[in-house]
């Protein structure tokens, strides 16, 4: 009997220490997983691919004019155009590329509307949001944002095709490639006038931009330093004459925008900036453009 207790008690102790250890080997603590960190991701440039025209321009300087100062400055992404008008702009990330664009074109640019060089330098400008094609026509729908920055883009258009007598021309779009659209369009016919009217207003900028410049190195002694408010002066000056411009190209009668006679239709209209006090009246531009933005 004693050996059977024995033998009993032994089996009991062993039993007991054999559960004691199942029971620590389950409540054994496991080591957390260490959560993985996400990889930052790098911003990315943007691009701005666009045409510009008078005729296509082959070698005018391109840029987003970040300062809206109206000057291409070093620091602002830019290009040059090569054949057929083109440019491609890089923008670095940060860089707002809600700003309108501007183009110089110089005076050894290339119109290819004649393959000859421009030979007088002038501006040419398009809204934020509509850099896709750079003309003198979207130069003016700009120039009605910067005079109301109130305005949006299709605003400033209604306001620019009734003065060109095109309000009712829905489906013309004043932002549009004039140049192809000419060929192809079933309003080719209203492109090719508005082909007519964007070279007539690239011969008064470029022939007012002279002008301007002369009667500021005459009062003084520069031409630089105001070029926004200047180029208001001159857009100001042709708006006043739109109504004009298109009735003479109504009645042009030739359908090639090519063939067009400029420089006679520009001698018939006349139109000549005024510069008489010409640093008064730039002043007088920049007091207005400070009210603008108060309001």
């Amino acid at each position: 009997l004693l050996k059977i207790l024995s033998s009993s008690l032994v089996f009991s102790l062993l039993y007991g220490c054999g559960s004691e250890t199942a029971v620590d080997k389950s409540t054994t603590p496991t080591t957390p997983t260490t959560p993985t960190t996400p990889t930052p991701t790098t911003p990315l440039a943007s691009t701005i691919t666009g045409t510009a025209a008078d005729g296509y321009l082959r070698g005018a300087k391109v840029c987003l004019d970040v300062n809206e100062n109206g000057v291409c400055e070093d620091a602002e992404p830019q290009d040059t155009t090569i054949v057929g008008g083109v440019y491609v702009i890089t923008v670095a990330p940060g860089i707002d590329i809600d700003k309108p664009l501007l183009v110089e074109v110089s005076a050894q640019t290339v119109d290819e509307d004649d393959g000859e060089l421009v030979g007088k330098p002038y501006v040419m400008k398009a809204p934020a949001g509509k850099h896709q094609f750079v003309s003198p026509i979207t130069t003016l729908v700009q120039q009605e944002i910067e005079n109301n920055p109130a305005l949006s883009a299709a605003d400033a258009e209604t306001k620019v095709k009734t003065a060109l007598s095109m309000v009712d021309d829905t489906e013309v779009s004043l932002f549009d490639d004039f140049v192809a659209k000419k060929k192809i369009d079933a309003n080719k016919e209203k492109y090719t006038d508005l082909h007519k009217t964007a070279r007539v207003i690239a011969a008064l900028i470029a022939e007012q931009t002279e002008a301007l410049e002369k009667a500021l190195i005459e009062a003084e002694g520069a031409s630089t330093g105001n070029e926004k408010e200047s180029f208001a002066l001159i857009m100001d000056s042709i708006n006043k004459h739109l109504a004009r411009i298109t009735a003479q190209i109504s009645v042009d009668g030739k359908d090639s925008a090519k063939d067009f006679d400029v420089k006679t239709l520009k001698e018939e209209l006349d139109i000549q900036l005024d510069t008489k006090d010409i640093s008064a009246q730039i002043a007088q531009k920049k007091a207005a453009a400070k009210r603008e933005k108060i309001t």
